[in-house]
């Protein structure tokens, strides 16, 4: 026998509608999404998700995303087996926190190659600079054709000078950004000659990578000053 006062089915479920249309919280935490803001609920959402994180010793270079676990591709770039992110992470100011762009196996890739380079040429490690190379890659500088050629003997035996006129030849990659396979960057080259002269070199090269090698390198760099 049902009590008096005791509520039926629908209507428990009649008013437990009502406290829902009455509870601002989904649309306080849709409007906080949607502008970005981290409120308390995008906050501990974050928090319940903080043990699903790589660790730092897990991730290249270190680096630990701020939101979503990560995930690594690997590929064979320069000889070895390196691993690359496959995602773009853009940290916003404050507390907006962070936008996702997914990139693809042939954009991870040749900034990859061009990561690997980069550290080679700082290390001042001819061996491994030739290594990101293709064996018959071709390399043009449209405002100095005569400077083109094709094969590696001819970027070891260039680097192989550059560092020995220079040995304090610093790279500095200003900008990278990636079309498919193939990488734009902008640089600043720099060093000390013997006599004590300064060179500054800024410009843009374009890599053109396949199966974890530049295949061809078209070099647009000039001193300045």
């Amino acid at each position: 026998m049902m009590a008096v006062n005791q509520p039926r089915d629908w209507e428990k479920s009649g008013r437990e509608g009502e406290r829902m249309k009455q509870t601002p919280f989904w649309g306080v935490l849709l409007a906080t999404l949607a502008l970005g803001y981290a409120g308390q609920a995008l906050h501990a959402s974050s928090a319940s998700r903080s043990d699903m994180r790589p660790a730092a010793a897990d991730q290249p270079n270190g680096l630990v995303n701020a939101g979503e676990p990560s995930q690594w591709a690997k590929f064979v770039v320069c000889g070895n087996t390196v691993a690359a992110e496959n995602r773009t992470n853009v940290k916003n100011s404050g507390e907006q926190g962070v936008v996702m762009k997914t990139k693809s196996s042939h954009q991870q890739e040749a900034e990859a190659v061009l990561k690997a380079l980069h550290a080679a040429i700082n290390s001042h490690d001819v061996k491994s600079v030739v290594a990101c190379f293709a064996q018959d890659v071709r390399s043009e500088q449209p405002r100095h054709p005569e400077r083109s050629f094709i094969g590696r003997a001819s970027v070891e035996k260039n680097w192989a000078a550059n560092f020995a006129q220079l040995p304090d030849f610093h790279a500095e990659v200003i900008r990278v950004i990636s079309d498919e396979n193939v990488v734009w960057t902008e640089w600043r080259w720099s060093g000390t000659q013997a006599n004590g002269h300064s060179v500054d070199l800024r410009g843009v090269t374009l890599f053109g990578v396949e199966e974890g090698l530049i295949q061809w390198a078209r070099l647009y760099m000039d001193p300045v000053g």
